[in-house]
């Protein structure tokens, strides 16, 4: 490449990094910019050998140096600053976004073009026909499986409530699911019914006489207390009274 025509100084070189520094994209810049820092740093590096070949101690010897390093310094942060707003261009491209890269230098236009189709090659390579290969894997996957039908079992006391007909809902102090979080289904105790006890009523109110493990009724699951009043199923309450665990209560008709 042909040297710059303009020439360009310590103070064109920092203008062109204020600009990088406060715009968001690359910004317009001469065509020849890497060029004419080549040559400029060319030049600041003659000087300063010559100057420290005559006498490395003196003023002007340390003075070029400085100039020297403070060029290149400030070369290195325009490079940086273009080359990461380049670079997410290039990743911008190789997804198939438009880029406009008119701001670029012939430099710069010829790594855009060389890295954004290098990502779009890996971009394939390493998403594309790994996608692929994961749907026929999983599409394999779904026609392996087989569904299941889930098995439920139901307590004795619910099994002879149904049988009995006492499925209707009765509204009382003991406590449900809803209200009782380790009133659970695995830790439910069925209880069997009694059949020597006879009790016509389909409700009955009882008392109960001990704290009573969670078990499983009709519609729900109880959880009864000591001194609880409630009213259950025939079914549920013909159990408890067998086993001792609560006493009937009766209501005088006036």
């Amino acid at each position: 490449m042909s040297p710059p025509v303009e020439t360009f100084e310590y103070d064109d070189l920092t203008e062109v990094y204020r600009k990088e520094q406060r715009a968001k994209n690359v910004t317009e810049v001469r065509k020849d910019l890497y060029a004419a820092i080549r040559e400029k740093l060319t030049e600041l590096r003659k000087e300063t050998e010559k100057e420290f070949a005559s006498n490395q101690f003196s003023t002007k010897a340390k003075l070029a140096a400085n100039q020297l390093t403070k060029f290149r310094e400030k070369a290195d942060q325009v490079f940086e600053f273009r080359m990461e707003k380049i670079l997410a261009m290039t990743l911008r491209a190789a997804l198939g976004n438009r880029v406009d890269t008119a701001r670029l230098t012939s430099e710069e236009t010829e790594l855009f073009t060389q890295v954004s189709s290098l990502l779009k090659e890996y971009h394939t390579t390493l998403l594309e026909i790994e996608v692929g290969a994961r749907s026929s894997h999983l599409e394999s996957a779904s026609e392996s499986l087989e569904i299941q039908e889930p098995h439920l079992e139901y307590s004795e006391t619910v099994d002879d409530a149904e049988d009995n007909g006492y499925t209707d809902d009765v509204e009382d102090s003991a406590t449900t699911d809803e209200d009782d979080d380790y009133a659970r289904d695995d830790d439910v105790e069925p209880i069997p019914s009694d059949p020597d006890i006879h009790i016509d009523s389909d409700i009955i109110i009882l008392r109960i006489t001990e704290d009573l493990p969670p078990f499983a009724g009709p519609d729900r699951n109880y959880h009864l207390r000591k001194e609880d009043v409630v009213c259950l199923p025939s079914a549920i309450a013909k159990a408890l009274i067998a086993r001792k665990k609560a006493i009937p209560i009766k209501i005088s008709k006036f």
